[in-house]
């Protein structure tokens, strides 16, 4: 009788459409579960329909849900601040021009891997739009640089289309990077048609919420995590636990955690990687998270997840050892992932020709994109945003702040179209299109 049932179960959850079984896994996610930290939100009137240009921030938004792969369109967009890129050239500080436009999203989206396994996973990307040439940022910036003390000279960035992954075509004179600013523009134009754009992959497990795959304009990697003893190279179970986010179960206010993470790299999204479901060896790395209000750069003041990511582990596993990088990812209820940084140490050696890990703060800090927001860090003297760790001093040198929110009245640009990597590492849409 029980084998019936459940064989009933299995044909009668196999008829339900791929959109309607993802809205039924957030539906039914514990109250506590880590989902809630995971995807954006989307408001609701009295009967229940999407309020279209309301946001979650909005007062007027009194009833809320999760966004789900059945939303055909968002109610508003998350985008970053505008700000300006200035360095010194010559001697000189001089204004380059706006940091560019771009929004991002937190959807959920049932994947199938070759075996027919089904899972709900996460993808956050960031889609670039049309930038206005350099920008009502670099106009006051140019403004200001009137009395001498400066120099500006506008420089527009690559023009982008939102709800496509951009690509910039090799020798564009206008695709421009900076590591300081912004880690999504590519860099050097080598003659290859090079992804503009990027995404995280984020899943959960019984035991965590982990980033499966990164990509971005240097290329990318997905994770593959400790649990891949028990999968095959097909299997995504490989990618389980890698890249730690938080335990499955959200901290409670005040809370906080850390584990040792164990992970590896499977080569870049855009090439199939490796038959093995296990490398031959993992890298070690430390994360941790805490729970509590974060005050982000357009002053909203959310109930946040903070998940740090260091670069190394001491030999016990029991704290960052000497890492010199972090990762730091902020998660929120409203929005699901609304604010992403990198931390270097104060020693860590910059790339080629870059600058040091506290003038590529002080640039970022002066951009105007990003405020001070980690809990216990503080802006120096010399405008740095640091923070003292492990003995050592981190300075922040990139940041994307989304909580720049704004409203759709007609409903704006879903997904981007080509997200590369996505269906050869995770299985394609569990069904083709929105239905």
């Amino acid at each position: 009788m029980l084998k019936f049932a459940a064989l009933l179960c299995a044909l009668a959850c196999a008829a339900i459409p791929a959109r309607l079984r993802a809205q039924l896994a957030l539906a039914r996610a514990d109250p506590a579960g880590i989902e809630n930290f995971l995807v954006m939100e989307v408001c609701l009137d009295a009967s229940g329909a999407v309020l279209m240009g309301v946001t979650p921030l909005d007062p007027a938004c009194a009833r809320r849900r999760k966004l789900t792969p059945g939303d055909a369109r968002l109610p508003y967009r998350m985008r970053q601040f505008q700000g300006v890129e200035s360095r010194e050239i010559d001697g000189v500080e001089t204004v380059l021009g706006s940091t560019g436009d771009a929004q991002k999203m937190n959807v959920p989206q049932m994947r199938r891997d070759r075996e027919g396994r089904e899972r709900l996973v996460i993808v956050s990307p960031v889609d670039r739009g049309v930038e206005e040439d350099c920008g009502a940022a670099f106009a006051a910036a140019a403004k200001a640089c009137e009395d001498g003390s400066c120099k500006a000279v506008c420089r527009p960035g690559a023009p982008y289309a939102y709800g496509v992954f951009d690509y910039v075509e090799p020798n564009d004179s206008r695709a421009r990077f900076s590591p300081a600013l912004n880690p999504h523009r590519i860099a050097a134009l080598d003659g290859r048609r090079r992804p503009a754009e990027g995404y995280d992959l984020i899943a959960t497990s019984a035991d965590y919420a982990f980033i499966a795959g990164t990509m971005d304009g240097h290329g990318g990697a997905f994770w593959i995590g400790p649990r891949c003893d028990r999968a095959d190279a097909d299997n995504p179970e490989r990618f389980s636990d890698g890249w730690i986010l938080a335990p499955a179960r959200a901290p409670p206010r005040g809370g906080s955690g850390a584990t040792l993470a164990r992970l590896a790299a499977v080569g870049s999204p855009l090439v199939v990687g490796s038959s093995r479901a296990c490398p031959a060896r993992f890298s070690r790395s430390y994360a941790t998270w805490s729970r509590q209000d974060v005050r982000y750069a357009g002053g909203a003041k959310l109930d946040t997840i903070v998940s740090s990511h260091y670069s190394d582990a001491d030999a016990a596993g029991t704290g960052p050892g000497e890492a010199r990088q972090i990762e730091r990812f902020y998660l929120t209820k409203e929005l699901g992932l609304a604010r992403w940084e990198a931390w270097k140490r104060e020693d860590a050696p910059p790339r080629a020709g870059g600058p040091s890990p506290k003038a590529a703060s002080i640039a970022l800090m002066r951009s105007g994109r990003c405020n001070v927001a980690f809990p216990g860090a503080t802006l120096d003297a010399e405008g740095a945003y640091s923070v003292d760790a492990g003995g050592h001093v981190f300075y922040a040198t990139a940041c994307g702040d989304y909580t720049n929110l704004k409203p759709e009245p007609e409903g704006g640009p879903f997904l981007p179209a080509g997200l590369p990597g996505l269906d050869e590492f995770y299985g394609p849409p569990a069904s083709a299109g929105r239905e």
